[in-house]
């Protein structure tokens, strides 16, 4: 059997510097690219809308509306809320909203009135009252179903800004904005709603 050339191995052991060579550059370039990405990131996070702070009741604005947050981050719980009251109340004492997650519920029936200011907002505009209803297994309604607008590339929701208009249990109009869906200290899961009581 003829013993292995010296020459034939030669370029074998050339190319395994060249990958080690070329190894080390690309773990250095690795490195440095998330040295640079971690320093960068508080530059390059998109500015999301600001956090509040929870309130057991809905706080009066200068003017005249009121501001409420909650949270909503369980996936299997209605949280009732009761305009009139300010406050969270039993799921059996006729809520105004009930929240879940991003999912808005009005249970006397909301219609949305579209990028209208609270104060301009009126309920006979607009188009029909929309009743909750079970859609794809899970009660929503659809006239405040996309209230916001969803970014693919931060997963972050960002408000629409429109006003709608529910249905209270004593045959009243409220009308409200989702101001945001983000708490302080920071977190998702905070929907801050900010609404003003009609006739």
């Amino acid at each position: 059997m003829t013993p292995p050339n010296s020459t034939d191995a030669q370029p074998d052991a050339e190319e395994d510097r060249g990958d080690t060579h070329v190894g080390r550059w690309a773990t250095a370039a690795f490195v440095a690219t998330s040295a640079l990405f971690v320093m960068a990131w508080p530059y390059i996070v998109p500015d999301v809308e600001p956090g509040y702070p929870l309130t057991e009741r809905a706080v009066v604005m200068p003017d005249g509306t009121f501001r409420m947050t909650m949270n909503v981050t369980e996936r299997e719980l209605w949280v009732p809320f009761d305009m009139g009251q300010g406050q969270l109340v039993d799921f059996g004492d006729a809520p105004d909203l009930l929240l879940k997650r991003y999912v808005i519920r009005a249970p006397g029936g909301a219609k949305d009135l579209g990028a209208v200011s609270l104060g301009e907002a009126d309920a006979t505009q607009g188009g029909d009252w929309v009743e909750d209803a079970v859609v794809d297994g899970d009660w929503m309604n659809t006239a405040m179903e996309r209230w916001y607008e969803y970014s693919m590339s931060n997963h972050l929701l960002t408000t629409k800004r429109h006003t709608y208009a529910i249905r209270r249990s004593d045959e009243t109009t409220a009308y409200f904005q989702v101001e945001s869906y983000y708490c302080d200290p920071p977190g998702s899961g905070c929907m801050t709603v900010r609404y003003r009581l009609g006739e």
